[in-house]
């Protein structure tokens, strides 16, 4: 009878249903704003049968009677949920001995979590969130070693947290957050080897350092430790937590440099480390991290503002409140670094940064030799306005994305310009063709084609006397795979150049090497 709209004061004659094993009336309208809503409660005790029970999401109000207890022993699943059932949860549930699932979330049930569900052996899911629970955890509920999913959050529950909790070495997760817990977090709950999912202690009152165990949760999924007073340095063993994909830690008293160990957590897409008393650098690894939100906001950072990865997308991260940056994209609005003198002999050479690399500034000498026809942007500039950044220089479609954004001109610019050179001679198309639009551009096209066939890309001369030599190969006993693969490891050169983000380029020594294997590879055919 679920998910009607069943209303008014709830009056079946259960006691009649005596082999009655599953009632579900659950989103339902019953209830009628008396104190004795729940009063149907007591004509249960006659179904010794009974397996489920589910009132949930209904309007409910009322206290919940002592007479729950005289339900049958053999009851596995209770659903109260989502109702407006008041004072407190009867410690006679502790009777109910053989209830697997106990979800009342989202009630207004007062007063402490009776010590007697430390009876309940055979819970595994005890949801007590969302309503005015006080006191503190019962120790008693370390008894439960069947746990495998426990909420209280959003209650009024203080003390310390049990460290008999530790016991639970079947538990899933643990949402603890939003009540008034204080105390330091003991270290037996980093003991709960089996949390996979999360670790939520966020918007308590807790205080000391985060233990080093913490590392041990290396199959946890999300950690959050938000709005505590915890202080310290963040233990490098984080890193070892290697399955997190959310990291919440803002709003504590943090210390010290982030740990280079977070350079392991390859799969962290959120990180929140704002609002703490953190400092240092801001680690050039986040950069090459998968990490689609950062906030390191009012901290107390210095230095340079790194350009790639997350920092390439100005609304995935958050810096503000740390006045001792600097650099980063001109929208940020920090002021520029300070340049540190090197005179080392390299250093003293200056850097020429073409600009505007374009087809029709690459000449071809007698031997098809390439030559730079011009020095592009460097020449009109001159060398004092090389780190100019303002407007947009070069030629769309191959002037680098990060151009439009302020960014100063830099060698990773004409990489970038360099790859789409490459991409255009292979593919006999132009960046700016027709067939490209803001979901369809040059590079995306080609790295789709790798992942499929290579040649269905090629300009179409390639094709011809890719075609012809294929024949000539065979006719000579040669093998024909090696053109495939010198073919296709020089698109990926033109795409691993015209990367969007500038730290995910392939840097020019790297791709002067891997062209003069492909030139080997194709003389010794």
């Amino acid at each position: 009878m679920e998910e009607n709209k069943f209303s008014g004061k709830l009056t079946v004659e259960f006691a009649k249903l005596k082999d009655i094993y599953y009632i579900n009336l659950s989103n339902n309208l019953f209830g009628s704003e008396e104190a004795d809503d729940m009063k149907f409660i007591s004509s249960l005790g006659n179904c010794t049968n009974l397996l489920t029970l589910a009132l949930d999401n209904c309007k409910f109000q009322g206290v919940l009677p002592g007479s729950i207890g005289n339900l049958s022993i053999h009851l596995r699943e209770i659903y109260m949920g989502g109702n407006q059932l008041r004072g407190n949860i009867p410690s006679s549930i502790g009777n109910l001995v053989g209830l697997v699932l106990l979800p009342l979330e989202s009630n207004q049930f007062t007063g402490s979590i009776p010590s007697t569900i430390g009876n309940l052996q055979n819970l595994q899911f005890l949801d007590l969130s969302r309503c005015q629970l006080s006191g503190t955890i019962p120790d008693a509920i370390g008894n439960l070693s069947s746990f495998i999913n426990l909420h209280v959050f959003s209650n009024k529950l203080e003390g310390e947290i049990p460290s008999s909790l530790g016991n639970f070495r079947n538990l899933l997760d643990l949402y603890l957050g939003d009540n008034k817990l204080t105390g330091k977090i003991p270290r037996q709950i980093f003991q709960l080897l089996s949390l996979s999912i999360i670790l939520d202690l966020s918007h308590n009152k807790l205080f000391g350092s985060l233990p080093t165990e913490v590392g041990d949760l290396k199959m946890l999924s999300l950690l959050n430790l938000a709005y505590n007073d915890l202080s310290g340095n963040i233990p490098s063993s984080l890193g070892g937590c290697g399955n997190l994909v959310g990291l919440s830690l803002e709003g504590n008293l943090f210390q010290g440099m982030i740990p280079s160990s977070f350079s392991s957590l390859k799969g962290l897409s959120e990180l929140d480390i704002s609002h703490n008393n953190l400092s240092g650098t801001i680690p050039r690894f986040l950069e090459n991290m998968k990490l689609e939100y950062l906030n390191l906001s009012y901290n107390d950072f210095e230095g340079e503002v790194p350009m790639g990865g997350v920092f390439f997308n100005e609304s995935a991260f958050s810096i503000l409140g740390n006045s001792r940056l600097c650099g980063g994209f001109v929208k940020l609005g920090l002021p520029k670094c300070k340049k540190k003198k090197n005179y080392t002999k390299n250093e003293c050479l200056p850097t020429i940064v073409h600009g505007d690399l374009k087809p029709s500034n690459i000449l071809l000498d007698d031997d098809m030799v390439a030559h730079v026809g011009d020095f592009g942007l460097a020449r009109v500039l001159g060398t004092s306005y090389l780190n100019n950044s303002t407007g947009i220089r070069g030629t769309v479609g191959y002037v680098a994305p990060e151009y439009g954004m302020g960014s100063e001109m830099t060698s990773s610019g004409d990489v970038y310009s360099f790859g789409i050179l490459v991409l255009e001679v292979m593919t006999g198309k132009e960046p700016t063709s027709d067939i490209f639009n803001e979901h369809l551009s040059l590079h995306k096209y080609a790295s789709m084609a790798l992942q499929d066939h290579v040649t269905g890309l090629l300009d179409v001369n390639i094709i011809k006397d890719y075609e012809e030599d294929k024949i000539a190969m065979r006719d000579q006993g040669g093998n024909v795979m090696k053109i495939d693969e010198c073919l296709a490891s020089t698109i990926k050169i033109g795409v691993s150049c015209s990367m969007h983000s500038p730290t995910q380029r392939m840097d020019i020594k790297r791709v002067v090497h891997e062209l003069q294997q492909v030139l080997s590879t194709l003389e010794n055919i």
